[in-house]
């Protein structure tokens, strides 16, 4: 997936463990959130992993919105700061990108605001919308 978000809302920072820690807990964090993310990926048709701040997710969250789409979000920046950068890790790990938005459409990251925006404008978005609700 392509890095076209917004550059404010990459992957960065430490998660302030000490070094001695931080191997086994960044490992059971990792699976945990990303057995999270699976989680509500697969309980929810459309699922959307934003920061309430940033332009291109609200810009994802608009296009769905557009289409009539139901979809659930979560909002990284309102987790905890250790919370939030171990799901953001996870997500990179699982779609190749570290930015947000990230959008799942029925179980595949179909990208984040960009391409979300660019599926609604050329009708993908909507048909996929249709696909699901027949």
């Amino acid at each position: 997936m392509p890095e076209s978000d917004c550059p404010d809302c990459k992957l960065g920072g430490s998660t302030g463990l000490s070094s001695s820690r931080a191997g086994a807990a960044t490992e059971l964090e990792a699976k945990t959130s990303s057995q999270r993310i699976q989680n509500l990926v697969a309980a929810n048709r459309i699922m959307v992993f934003s920061k309430s701040y940033c332009p291109y997710c609200a810009m994802a969250i608009a296009a769905l919105r557009k289409d009539g789409a139901e979809f659930q979000v979560l909002e990284l920046d309102r987790l905890p700061a250790e919370e939030a950068a171990s799901m953001q890790a996870a997500l990179g790990r699982m779609t190749g990108a570290t930015t947000v938005p990230r959008v799942f459409i029925a179980g595949r990251c179909v990208g984040g605001g960009t391409e979300t925006v660019q599926m609604q404008a050329s009708g993908e978005l909507a048909a996929l919308l249709k696909l699901g609700s027949a």
